[in-house]
């Protein structure tokens, strides 16, 4: 490119950044929630107020499954997990699922609102950077979605999120490593014992030379029983991961 190609490109981009900031004045961002104007700072659109309504989990958690607890405990699993099978090593929850949250999910997940993964981008990279010790993990990946359920959404918001992730936090991402190899069923209409059936032999790993030996950091949205991240850290112990965390942005 000649050095006129250049100035023409960043003046372009100056007219392009000046416009969005006049359009930012005449026509403020909207809160989601509230639907207050939200700072023009602000990389998401839910105001301050909204966002302090988030609730963060935090310490004493369970070792094994991240659920709150009342008070410390050394123990590997607590009341919540104790009699489940988990295939995972250990599990982090960011928020609790609830209010506010719960409606960020629900427009990220359903309603193509893309512009809130900044917010869970922020919530999760603030809590690993608290929880997770440095050097622990060697990959991000995601949990995935069937195509058929990619193509009438029209994205994979776990993608979206789990990319965002590794780039904030510095994470190396493999985002084909595990696939859903038919449809299921929606977990939120299903009992427990329905959930674990649901999943389980739903997800292969396809990339076993990359995985083996490694410590993974599976992300997901919203953990709930626990058990469609259990059956991916199942075929992810099958192709040879040597520790398998689970972060999900809610719980």
């Amino acid at each position: 490119m000649r050095n006129g190609d250049h100035i023409r490109s960043g003046n372009e981009a100056m007219k392009r950044s000046f416009s969005h900031y006049l359009l930012s004045l005449l026509y403020p961002p909207i809160c989601i929630i509230c639907r207050e104007p939200v700072r023009l700072d602000r990389d998401y659109p839910l105001c301050a107020g909204c966002e302090a309504s988030i609730h963060a989990y935090r310490a004493p958690l369970c070792r094994r499954c991240g659920h709150q607890l009342s008070e410390p405990s050394d123990a590997y699993g607590c009341r919540a997990c104790c009699r489940d099978t988990l295939y995972f090593d250990r599990a982090f929850s960011c928020c609790v699922f609830d209010g506010t949250l719960r409606a960020c999910l629900h427009y990220f997940k359903y309603a193509g609102k893309l512009s809130l993964q900044g917010l869970f981008i922020k919530k999760t990279c603030s809590f690993l950077r608290d929880h997770l010790e440095p050097n622990s993990i060697d990959m991000l990946i995601p949990v995935p979605l069937h195509w058929t359920k990619q193509y009438d959404r029209g994205y994979n918001q776990t993608i979206i999120l789990t990319r965002g992730i590794a780039q904030a936090c510095g994470y190396p991402l493999l985002t084909d490593a595990l696939i859903r190899t038919r449809p299921t069923d929606a977990q939120y209409a299903l009992n427990k014992t329905a959930r674990i059936l649901n999943v389980n032999g739903a997800f292969v790993c396809r990339r076993q030379r990359l995985i083996s030996g490694r410590r993974i950091l599976l992300i997901d949205d919203i953990f709930t029983t626990g058990a469609t991240t259990s059956a991916c850290s199942r075929a992810l112990k099958k192709a040879g991961a040597r520790h398998v965390t689970v972060c999900t942005v809610a719980r």
